[in-house]
């Protein structure tokens, strides 16, 4: 799936799973910037100026999106 997309994926998504949802596509969107981009101190090609801001977002991605995994995984053995 082309990344222009998943904004729009994700906020199809928003309904059935939360806005979670969302806010995670776009902080993977914001990292997946970065890659192509990298640092840029003002903020014009990439959300991000500094390294320490990326690794704060990778483990915050990873982190979130393993809570909200579980989450999915706990509530689909009761169903």
């Amino acid at each position: 799936m082309p990344t222009g997309r998943l904004r729009e994926v994700a906020g199809l998504l928003v309904e059935a799973y939360g806005w979670e949802i969302l806010y995670l596509t776009g902080l993977a969107l914001d990292l997946h910037d970065f890659q192509y981009n990298g640092l840029y101190s003002e903020g014009l090609a990439s959300r991000y100026a500094d390294l320490r801001d990326v690794e704060r977002g990778v483990r915050h991605l990873a982190e979130e999106t393993k809570e909200w995994a579980n989450r999915l995984r706990a509530q689909s053995k009761k169903d």
